[in-house]
């Protein structure tokens, strides 16, 4: 929804500021990824997501999100080990 757009630019430019102070935030690199997401900013949305499964690698969630942005990415044998490597966890 176009009224929200406002709402969600101001709420990852917070995160932004917080992920500034606070770089190992985990919780904060997810919520600015999902934050992406939703504003359809994959791109950027990717190194959000990679580093708070870094922080959290036994998240089944997590892995399975950014194996699926790395399948719309086209990049599929690095979305298949990513997935391989979350069942021995």
């Amino acid at each position: 929804r176009a009224d929200l757009l406002p709402v969600m630019n101001a709420y990852v430019e917070n995160l932004r500021a917080l992920l500034g102070r606070e770089p190992a935030n985990a919780g904060a690199h997810r919520q600015m990824a999902e934050s992406l997401l939703a504003l359809g900013r994959e791109a950027d949305a990717l190194p959000h997501l990679e580093r708070a499964l870094f922080a959290a690698p036994t998240d089944e969630a997590l892995r399975f999100r950014l194996a699926a942005l790395w399948v719309e990415q086209g990049r599929f044998a690095a979305a298949r080990d990513l997935l391989d490597e979350g069942v021995g966890l």
